[in-house]
């Protein structure tokens, strides 16, 4: 019984990737990059498109935890493709790559992204070189966190309007690259800038989503060849190794949630004075919110220990925000005073690091008008208006009671 146990925790904390590939070969063409997962805690089932369909779940469960595309056939997934979609909405993931054999399954997912892929155009250098060395590496520190040699390149691009956190570049042009289509060079850096061979996708969900406009970057022929020429244009005098493997791997970390990811495991409110959460609280009351957060590192859950949790309140707006105070490894913990404003609203726990996985937390609450008990009836402020209230009300009533009963007399 106990060693059955410990095999279930340890089939547990294995990251299931499934690997689609167009063809049996691939597997060896992709050996390193295949050997890199598998030496951060990744179990890698392969599976080639011409054979029967994969399934990504198995009654409500997923099979696999990230999908790794080098297949072009939507017919290799579940519903044409359509199941795969669903497998990233759940909070899974994918590493995509261009096919040699057309593009089916990326463009379906290219599509549920809201992403513009120009994989028809090759990126050229000045030199007409469709294979082309990348310098310009524009990810968050805490995805490439060392500095990457340059990348060999061969492939085409995308362009992302308006990234934020959660669809950003990874690598974009240079000013020495141009299309193939145009054939005019790029001058402008803004224009170089929308050139994006490798971008990135994260979901609330957490699911993340790298997207490589290339058939080889990762594969062992590519890792193997040496960049030759500087940012002069000139050639080296000693070729160097690539950078492609090193961010490979670091994206491998990024996309399997190696590290980069936050969570709230638990979260409540209760009020200050009598520590208990009711039904409702009422307006201009002091709270306490307590949460427990925690972070993977190297594939690990540990409690989190950073000061960037912030609790706020808010309904369309916000009304309240406040940095949480840390008491405890991975417990934080804030008081504030709820709006003078009835109504319901929101307490929402977050973090916002660049490129993470960041814990959101939203719990409900009610506030409600004081009522009459609870309202301020004696005011120190108040009591001079309540002396002279009850000095006039007095002298009124000694003036009623003289004029009643001490008429003035009349002189006949």
């Amino acid at each position: 019984m106990f060693l059955f146990s410990l095999l279930s925790l340890i089939a547990s904390r294995e990251h299931r990737v499934l690997a689609l590939l167009s063809e049996k070969g691939e597997k060896e063409q992709y050996q390193t990059f295949f050997n890199d997962l598998t030496s951060i805690g990744c179990k890698v089932t392969y599976r080639v498109c011409n054979q029967k369909v994969a399934q990504l779940e198995r009654f409500g469960q997923h099979l696999f935890d990230t999908v790794v595309i080098l297949c072009s056939k939507s017919t290799c997934i579940g519903n044409n493709g359509e199941d795969l979609n669903d497998f990233l909405d759940q909070g899974c993931n994918a590493i995509v790559f261009n096919s040699a054999y057309g593009n089916d399954i990326q463009e379906k997912v290219y599509r549920h992204l809201n992403l513009r892929v120009v994989s028809s155009y090759k990126i050229s250098d000045v030199f007409d070189n469709n294979q082309v060395t990348l310098r310009k590496i524009v990810a968050p520190k805490n995805i490439v966190p060392n500095k990457i040699s340059p990348l060999i390149f061969e492939g085409g691009f995308s362009t992302i309007e308006r990234p934020n956190d959660f669809r950003f570049p990874i690598v974009v042009g240079g000013l020495e690259h141009k299309l193939s289509i145009a054939d005019r060079l790029v001058y402008s850096q803004s224009i170089a800038n929308e050139m994006i061979p490798i971008c990135a996708f994260q979901a609330r969900t957490a699911g993340r989503v790298i997207v490589i406009n290339s058939v080889n970057f990762a594969s062992d022929e590519i890792y193997n060849t040496k960049v030759t020429m500087g940012e002069d244009f000139l050639p080296l005098p000693t070729p160097v190794d690539n950078g492609n493997r090193q961010l490979m791997k670091d994206l491998q970390k990024w996309v399997t949630h190696y590290h980069s990811h936050v969570k709230v495991d638990a979260a409540t409110h209760y009020a200050e004075d009598t520590g208990v959460s009711p039904v409702q609280y009422h307006i201009k009351q002091n709270i306490v919110v307590l949460a427990n957060l925690s972070y993977v590192k190297d594939g690990e859950w540990l409690p989190y220990e950073s000061d960037d949790v912030q609790v706020e309140v808010f309904m369309l707006g916000t009304f309240v925000r406040r940095h949480m105070k840390r008491v405890a490894p991975g417990q934080y913990t804030e008081t504030l005073m709820l709006p003078d404003r009835a109504g319901n609203y929101w307490i929402k726990v977050f973090t916002g690091k660049e490129g993470w996985m960041n814990a959101r937390e939203e719990m409900a609450i009610a506030v409600r008008p004081l009522a009459i008990r609870e309202k301020e009836k004696f005011l120190d402020c108040a009591k001079p208006y309540q002396v002279s209230m009850m000095l006039t009300m007095a002298a009124a009533f000694l003036a009623s009671v003289h004029f009643l009963y001490h008429k003035p007399s009349t002189t006949q």
